[in-house]
């Protein structure tokens, strides 16, 4: 999430002082990284649910298809 919020934060520096080109960048970063998140702050990888394409998330085991969860894997340990 510190990654997330510190392309934003370049971003609108760059947008006033006027490098468009370079806030479009830095607002992609952060739209990908943010994608990329679970609501538990942890990341998904990109995994099978029957047989569609899914996202799993690392940390609560939460699968999601098309940004919904779906599920949450009943296999999961939480690490800490």
């Amino acid at each position: 999430m510190d990654k997330v919020l510190e392309y934003c934060t370049r971003g609108i520096i760059q947008y006033l002082n006027g490098d468009y080109e370079k806030f479009n960048n830095y607002k992609q970063r952060a739209i990908k990284i943010n994608e990329l998140m679970c609501k538990c702050g942890g990341h998904r990888i990109k995994a099978r649910y029957g047989k569609r394409a899914a996202m799993l998330c690392t940390e609560c085991g939460r699968i999601y298809i098309d940004n919904k969860v779906v599920r949450k894997c009943l296999n999961s340990r939480r690490v800490s």
